[in-house]
């Protein structure tokens, strides 16, 4: 038994040995980290990652977008039309987008728009400061592949999350003020939905991000996820462990940001030190 186990703790030591002696040390230089050098580019990897972040943030705040705008109308709708059969369409299309895997979706998106119907390109990125249009243009797909997913969870939150508003005190009391029905939803239901609906946005966007790997391979992006993709298949250890770094990092920064939202859109929630 114990035998059995020999040869694999002996390779995990090995891993280890050897991304100590080729990440070298975290240390703070002049108040930037040095995250060290690549070992298959032979550069810095903060300087790398200087380079590749601004388009995997690109095309995720992209997808975010989408997300935000189409996942938000999506429930809002649903919830408005409840048990009709535009209720029934919007949450099953969100259950299949919930379903399917992002890669086998950006790839079905390669064959039906860029190949069937030739409206958009099947990879490539071109900066949005070099041309916005040739930019939209690239980065539709990989974003709808990346959102498509979130908006139907989003979809699906936000509706029980607006069903549950509209059945409050206070909008029944706002109707029967004679207040018109597009104030009563704007004003009063859509405002409080958003509530619980802000911390499930925030972990989206951490998925979006996650995401970045598998969609900055399928159509050949060079961002950070097709970096770091890149860097786990060849065992490129600074990289790995920076990017993981850079990456958990802005997941920290995400969700201090997520709560100041939370406490400025609801007041009854407040940070206070001293009680």
């Amino acid at each position: 038994m114990f035998r059995a186990w020999s040869a694999p703790c002996r390779l995990v030591n090995d891993l280890l040995d050897h991304s100590r002696i080729e990440a070298g040390s975290y240390s703070l230089d002049e108040d930037w980290i040095d995250l060290g050098r690549s070992v298959l580019l032979g550069r810095e990897v903060s300087s790398i990652a200087a380079e590749r972040l601004p388009v995997t943030f690109s095309i995720a705040i992209y997808a975010f977008f989408l997300t935000l705008v189409l996942g938000i109308m999506a429930g809002v709708l649903s919830a408005l039309r409840q048990n009709t059969w535009v209720d029934q369409l919007l949450m099953t299309a969100a259950v299949v987008g919930v379903s399917l895997p992002n890669f086998w979706l950006a790839l079905m998106l390669i064959v039906l728009f860029a190949v069937e119907l030739r409206w958009l390109p099947a990879g490539g990125y071109v900066p949005f400061t070099q041309d916005a249009w040739l930019w939209f243009r690239g980065a539709t797909l990989p974003a709808l592949s990346l959102a498509l997913l979130q908006i139907g969870l989003l979809a699906r939150i936000t509706r029980s999350t607006m069903l549950e508003v509209l059945r409050q005190d206070y909008v029944r009391t706002a109707k029967a003020k004679g207040l018109s029905h597009f104030k009563v939803v704007v004003k009063h239901a859509f405002t409080n939905t958003l509530i619980p609906v802000l911390t499930t946005i925030g972990h989206i966007f951490s998925l979006l991000i996650g995401g970045s790997i598998v969609i900055e391979t399928v159509f050949s992006i060079p961002g950070f996820g097709l970096l770091l993709g890149s860097a786990i298949l060849s065992r490129d250890y600074p990289v790995i462990q920076g990017g993981l770094l850079l990456f958990a990092a802005m997941l920290v920064l995400l969700n201090i940001l997520v709560d100041l939202v939370y406490a400025k859109l609801d007041p009854r929630i407040r940070y206070d030190v001293d009680h």
